[in-house]
């Protein structure tokens, strides 16, 4: 996923990072429910109870605001986002508010009308769950038989109705690297003969429990030397973009950071030489109204992390508050247990950030 910081946000965000006052809060992930379709091996969220959540007319406002603010993307997450019968309604208008919608899936749900709903409200980004060019693979690690052929006949739906209606938008893979289909990337990648994706993520496993599923040391220098040469062509030759940091070299390249991300502290040394801009820029709002300062920390059992709720304040009140800037006042050098478990994708952007920083 490109990040672009242009002048304006690198002006405001040098003033910003003195104050702790948020910058313009470029990108905000809001999770429409708890509730997910799938059977993930690697992932309880599917075990969750219902629960209410926001409702549409907060999140209508909570839209309106963020448009106010200046926000760029607004990403709909879950559980399962397309378990929520108003998510049409919040792709459209957020597309009328002058924003990028986004949405991430498992695909289970993604029919043909559904499909060309979705291009119809104007989604430019589908970020769409698939784990093996063998259905097998997919199915067992996603729990759920026939979900494969499901989510290639879905993305094809989508791919049918950009074209018919002349709608610019991306189709993202995000797969889940493990024991299980490491060595079965590459083929992957040959998907893109079958289904007309534009971008793949591969993403080691979050869960740090999930030790029996995370590649060890062996397997990662397996992965650099065999599978990671092989993967780097065939996205050339195919012009598959990705990240490259999470594309590539997820595992880090030291033996120290390797041994890091075999215990699922992927970023583990990162933060040691890079500050953290997030907090200055995004934010992720749960089902419930929740708002914390980066996709990680939801997955966290601490209060702390918890910046304020939308249903007692405003967004930009919490933006703003005192919780927020006492956060962001540890951000020169992060020293919390989840920046070791950062996302790949948030680490590549302080990464970029830092670096158009520095190079003023």
């Amino acid at each position: 996923m490109a990040f672009n910081l242009n002048i304006n946000d690198k002006k405001k965000l040098k003033k910003c990072i003195p104050s702790l006052e948020g910058s313009r809060p470029y990108r905000i992930k809001i999770q429409l429910t708890n509730l997910c379709n799938s059977r993930c091996i690697y992932c309880n969220i599917w075990k969750n109870k219902f629960s209410s959540g926001l409702t549409k007319d907060r999140i209508y406002k909570l839209i309106d605001e963020l448009a106010n603010l200046g926000t760029t993307e607004i990403d709909f997450t879950g559980g399962e986002a397309l378990l929520n019968k108003d998510i049409i309604d919040f792709i459209s208008h957020v597309t009328t508010k002058g924003m990028r919608a986004q949405l991430n899936t498992n695909g289970l749900l993604l029919n043909r009308n559904i499909a060309e709903a979705l291009v119809l409200a104007g989604l430019k980004k589908l970020s769409i769950s698939l784990d093996s060019f063998d259905p097998n693979i997919h199915d067992l690690q996603r729990g759920i038989p026939g979900s494969w052929n499901k989510i290639l006949q879905g993305i094809n739906y989508v791919d049918f109705f950009r074209k018919k209606y002349n709608h610019k938008m991306d189709i993202v893979i995000y797969s889940v690297v493990t024991k299980n289909n490491f060595k079965d990337l590459p083929s992957l990648l040959d998907l893109k003969n079958k289904i007309p994706f534009d971008e793949i993520n591969l993403i080691p496993i979050k869960d740090k429990q999930n030790q029996s599923l995370r590649l060890n040391f062996k397997e990662i220098h397996e992965y650099y030397q065999e599978i990671m040469p092989i993967l780097i062509n065939k996205c050339l030759t195919l012009k598959i973009k990705g990240i490259f940091r999470t594309m590539f070299f997820q595992y880090g390249t030291t033996p120290e950071e390797i041994n890091g991300s075999c215990e699922g502290e992927y970023t583990r040394y990162l933060y040691e030489n890079c500050s953290c801009y997030i907090p200055f820029i995004y934010a992720y709002i749960s089902f419930t109204g929740e708002v914390y300062p980066c996709c990680v920390a939801p997955h966290h059992s601490d209060q702390s992390l918890i910046m304020g709720n939308i249903l007692e304040n405003s967004f930009l009140d919490i933006w703003n508050g005192q919780k927020f800037m006492n956060f962001r006042n540890h951000m020169k050098r992060p020293s919390f247990e989840i920046c070791k478990s950062c996302s790949g994708t948030l680490a590549d952007w302080n990464k970029i950030i830092e670096r158009k920083l520095k190079n003023d």
